[in-house]
C-alpha cells in the first residue's frame, strides 16, 4: 500500500453481519476492511489503516486506498 508491502499472509473472518480484512505492512503500519450487505445490490466498505509513521505517510496511504477504490467500482 503506497510502496509498504503486506507482511505474512492477510486475516480474513466472516459473521453474519460482516466481511472482515486485515493486514500488517513491512512499515509496520496494520490495514482493516469491513464489508457490510445494505439495500439490494449495495454494500458499506470501510477502511482504517493505522500505525502511519508521519502525516505524510498519512496523505499517501489514504490517496492509494482512494485510487484503489475507485479502481474496484469504476468511479471518481
Amino acid at each position: 500500500m503506497a510502496g509498504a508491502e503486506v507482511q505474512g499472509t492477510p486475516a480474513e473472518s466472516i459473521t453474519p453481519k460482516r466481511r472482515y480484512w486485515r493486514a500488517s505492512f513491512a512499515d509496520g503500519s496494520r490495514a482493516n476492511m469491513a464489508f457490510e450487505k445494505k439495500a439490494p445490490g449495495k454494500t458499506l466498505v470501510s477502511v482504517e489503516h493505522g500505525k502511519l509513521a508521519s502525516a505524510a505517510r498519512i496523505d499517501a496511504v489514504k490517496e492509494a486506498w482512494r485510487e484503489l477504490m475507485i479502481d474496484c467500482i469504476g468511479v471518481d
